[in-house]
């Protein structure tokens, strides 16, 4: 009989347990449903690729009940000292997440390993531009409008170290979708997609997730960044 593939989730028992509950209770004492996390599947990738890249500083735009934040913070714990390298932007975490994220980083000690930045991306992203932070691996999960996307993208190209790491989440999303689109067909010199089937999939996903880009279906798109990624201002536009 042929032996069920194991979850990456099963050498952490915390993230293991969040991820099989249904809901979660914020602060003020509601329940929201865990419908809006990170997919098991996105949370391997990301685990894997921090595992063999070994970011010193990380970033993701999103946090949401900080599934991912959790999976970042305990790389951090094991292989950095404070000050915390993993920041996460997310204007609503104390508002419409009601904390939770906030809660779960709390219930297992790992608040300290993360810098919330609780504004829009729009102003967090300039800011850690002015104040001239790096990234070997930013995640973008925010806001799905494709004028958002495309701000995250942008100041995300410039934020990321040369040799990073960018990572999308709902690839299949329209607006997301487009956003990708105009970075492979005008930014494939700086930008190289990375194949994902070599990363955090088990043997049976490869093949699926194999056929899924093959469709343009695929949860999650990568690119490693090639050099500065500056373009002359008189570059050739491709339409997307």
């Amino acid at each position: 009989m042929k032996q069920a593939s194991k979850s990456f989730t099963d050498n952490d028992p915390v993230l293991h347990s969040l991820l099989s509950q249904s809901s979660y209770t914020g602060r003020t004492g509601k329940e929201h449903s865990s419908t809006a996390n990170s997919t098991e599947n996105n949370l391997r990738i990301i685990y894997d690729f921090i595992e063999r890249e070994k970011p010193s500083n990380t970033l993701e735009i999103g946090m949401a009940f900080a599934m991912s934040s959790l999976v970042f913070a305990r790389y951090h714990e094991r292989k950095h000292s404070p000050p915390p390298p993993h920041v996460a932007i997310d204007p609503f975490q104390t508002t419409h997440w009601d904390s939770i994220g906030l809660i779960h980083l709390e219930q297992v000690g790992l608040k300290e390993r993360v810098t919330l930045m609780e504004e829009y991306s729009c102003i967090a992203l300039p800011n850690l531009m002015q104040n001239k932070k790096k990234f070997d691996f930013i995640y973008v999960d925010g806001s799905h409008i494709f004028e958002d996307v495309f701000v995250d993208f942008y100041y995300s190209s410039r934020l990321l170290n040369e040799n990073g790491i960018i990572l999308f989440d709902d690839s299949t999303d329209k607006h997301v979708r487009k956003v990708l689109q105009f970075i492979k067909k005008n930014m494939s010199e700086h930008f190289q997609q990375i194949d994902l089937s070599a990363y955090g999939l088990n043997p049976e996903k490869k093949i699926r997730y194999n056929v899924a880009q093959r469709l343009g279906k695929t949860q999650a798109t990568a690119f490693r960044k090639i050099g500065s990624a500056k373009r002359d201002w008189n570059v050739k536009f491709v339409e997307f």
